[in-house]
């Protein structure tokens, strides 16, 4: 055999082990990235642990960009699911809150429906303290923890990025529909009545005693500004400071 044969017998041995490689080793180190998925199914409400995670191998281009890294999910035992997570799903912070802040006796989760909403902010997140104002009148009806922000399939909406601050939340999963807040049942039947026209004298009172105290205390000739209709109302979200 002359030394041309072993060359090129070399040679294809040595494709071969390229494909090899490349199929094992390459092709995987190159088109996947580790990432941290459910390992069963995570109900709405249960507290995570180690156990609850574990390592999957996926397409670089399904990773999303809110993925974490083992330790961060470590991190995460001891917390509550916010939403329901599925067997397999990538592993994303905000999904997931302090145990301490589940609900406490004697509240509840409410709805504000998307009609109601005068203004809030496109940056809301679950977590966040705001403070509700009925308007045109500017009477603060109470502050609130928003306890999810619901789509209009009803799923939770939350955050895109990692370890958001509040002035880089630059994206969510979906367009947010209606609101829900922590709060008592009296606190919340102070919103709807406040909607419904049901407390126009508490109402009336309290923001016509404001205008006077600002605009007609020294004027004889002044009178009351006219106060709006009920189908006229809406409400003010104000992110307070976190």
């Amino acid at each position: 055999m002359n030394y041309k044969n072993i060359a090129g017998i070399a040679m294809i041995a040595l494709s071969l082990c390229g494909m090899i490689f490349w199929e094992m080793l390459g092709r995987e180190a190159l088109t996947l990235e580790t990432v941290v998925v459910a390992a069963a199914d995570i109900r709405e409400g249960s507290v995570v642990d180690a156990a609850s995670f574990r390592l999957a191998k996926l397409p670089k281009d399904s990773v999303i960009a809110s993925s974490v890294s083992w330790d961060q999910a470590m991190a995460l035992s001891g917390k509550v699911a916010r939403i329901d997570i599925m067997e397999n799903q990538q592993i994303d912070v905000s999904a997931f809150t302090e145990k301490s802040r589940l609900i406490s006796e004697g509240v509840s989760i409410f709805s504000i429906p998307k009609e109601w909403i005068y203004s809030r902010p496109a940056g809301l997140r679950a977590g966040d303290g705001v403070a509700i104002y009925l308007m045109p009148e500017e009477q603060l009806l109470g502050s609130f923890t928003i306890a999810y922000l619901r789509d209009y399939s009803e799923q939770a909406v939350l955050g895109t990025g990692k370890n958001e601050t509040i002035l880089s939340r630059n994206g969510s999963t979906a367009l947010v529909n209606s609101v829900e807040i922590l709060a008592s049942t009296s606190s919340y039947f102070k919103i709807f009545d406040a909607m419904m026209g049901n407390d126009d004298a508490s109402i009336n009172e309290e923001a016509r005693a404001k205008a006077m105290e600002k605009e007609g205390k020294e004027d004889p000739d002044w009178r009351p500004p006219r106060f709006s209709d009920p189908m006229e109302r809406s409400l003010l979200l104000v992110l307070q400071a976190q």
